[in-house]
């Protein structure tokens, strides 16, 4: 069953990042750029809730971000330089070193399926968040609060027991649904890596490679959110609320918190997918 060291995997992630700050801060200045004007576009266009709408404006910035993820991999692989914005950022001089790229796939190959693969991810999730607002909100507007409170009280008064089990029984199911799927948000990482995503799908066909998966990711966001959340209540009443201070303030804390997360994140699942497949814990 294939598994890896999640701790060790999100410490190496934070220590990647804040050792090569320099050169990503550099080469994150344009997709930070688009990205603050897409979220900008997005306030006052008044689609924050309107998440299909929402989707269409931030594409330019998904695009962006996914060239962006694509070459940090391969720079925390193989040290290869990162494109953005239409040129070779010159990579700074290292003491490591590090192994080419010895895959059967070319580098055009990795690099352009997982750009794909990624931009393709975001759009399927922000569908299914849209459909799923949608019918929430359908749902709220269509079953007034007396129809719900007395369906509820109904449903109580016909069958307590079995209406939980029931209850439990969807909840367990979706959490089981959920954890087995995440692995699919992280299937741009083999294919930039050079490895074949039935190949990497069947070494962690197991449900622990998700629950190891979800680790990492939590112990590279959970950190990170606190101390922007802190940073944020220092600035709180700098603006009115609801000015263009304050939207623009919000624009640019949500833009760099969630390319730094997104970042180490990348980075310690890469380095874990790395212990994967060299077979370490595979068993296999």
């Amino acid at each position: 069953m294939a598994s890896f060291d999640f701790i060790d995997a999100s410490a190496r992630g934070y220590s990647f990042v804040w050792q090569e700050r320099g050169y990503l801060a550099r080469v994150a200045v344009p997709v930070l750029f688009v990205k603050i004007a897409c979220l900008l576009a997005v306030f006052v266009l008044g689609l924050q809730e309107q998440y299909a709408r929402q989707g269409l404006v931030l594409l330019p910035a998904y695009i962006v971000e996914a060239v962006f993820v694509v070459g940090l991999i391969r720079y925390a692989l193989y040290r290869e330089a990162i494109f953005i914005w239409g040129k070779m950022v010159l990579v700074p001089p290292s003491d490591k070193e590090y192994e080419p790229y010895q895959g059967r796939l070319s580098r055009k190959q990795c690099v352009q399926g997982g750009i794909v693969m990624y931009i393709l991810l975001m759009v399927v999730v922000l569908g299914i968040t849209a459909v799923v607002q949608d019918n929430a909100n359908l749902m709220a507007a269509n079953v007034p609060s007396e129809t719900m409170s007395s369906s509820v009280s109904a449903m109580q008064e016909e069958g307590r027991g079995l209406s939980s089990f029931i209850n439990a029984a969807v909840i367990f199911a979706m959490l089981a649904a959920f954890t087995w799927l995440f692995r699919l948000l992280w299937l741009y990482i083999p294919i930039v890596m050079g490895c074949s995503p039935r190949v990497f799908l069947h070494r962690i066909s197991g449900m622990q490679s998700s629950v190891f998966m979800i680790a990492t990711s939590l112990l590279c966001l959970l950190p990170l959110m606190v101390f922007f959340m802190m940073g944020a209540q220092m600035f709180a009443g700098a603006f009115a609320e609801g000015s263009a201070g304050d939207i623009l303030f919000q624009v640019i804390l949500q833009s760099v918190m969630a390319l730094i997360i997104t970042c180490v994140q990348v980075v310690a699942m890469t380095y874990g997918f790395v212990e994967i497949l060299s077979n370490k814990n595979s068993g296999e």
